[in-house]
């Protein structure tokens, strides 16, 4: 495998929206994303603006000339602290590789390719979501649980664990 990451840019974006609905379609596959042009737009939209602005980066991954894989990180304004003072963190929101690419190792130079993003922009902390809380491609590349996070879905509030 001949495995390269590129930087997402502006001229890219009818790519990056193709990845974040080839993603959005495997993470929810029984939400048949409704409006598909509709929220084409909406990606465009705020794809064009956050990677403009630098609230977004994205990249893609090769093999050889062919895609085979995505990842985004979003980079948010906070309150700075002590321990933060520039106020800025990162999420992961979209690491996706296909199917018959997964396992050689190429979410992990993905993932790799955002922090190495994230501490140029020098970002101190980094967050993601996953149903895979346990993968060793998380935890080799030094996240760890976040016990006690509380999340506010649908008038409730529910412990993440």
């Amino acid at each position: 495998m001949n495995l390269f990451i590129m930087d997402a840019t502006l001229d890219d974006l009818p790519r990056i929206v193709a990845w974040r609905m080839e993603y959005l379609q495997a993470m929810l596959p029984k939400s048949g994303i409704l409006d598909r042009t509709a929220l084409k737009e909406e990606l465009l939209s705020y794809y064009r603006k956050s990677l403009k602005d630098g609230t977004q980066a994205a990249c893609i991954a090769y093999d050889d000339k062919q895609e085979i894989g995505f990842g985004s990180l979003i980079i948010q304004a906070e309150e700075p602290t002590p321990f933060d003072p520039t106020g800025c963190r990162g999420q992961i929101s979209s690491l996706y590789v296909r199917e018959n690419y997964r396992h050689h190792g190429v979410g992990g130079k993905i993932l790799n390719h955002m922090l190495d993003i994230a501490k140029k922009k020098e970002l101190r902390r980094v967050y993601l979501e996953t149903d895979h809380i346990d993968s060793p491609l998380y935890s080799d590349a030094g996240f760890v649980k976040c016990e006690k996070t509380l999340v506010f879905n649908k008038n409730r509030i529910h412990l993440v664990k």
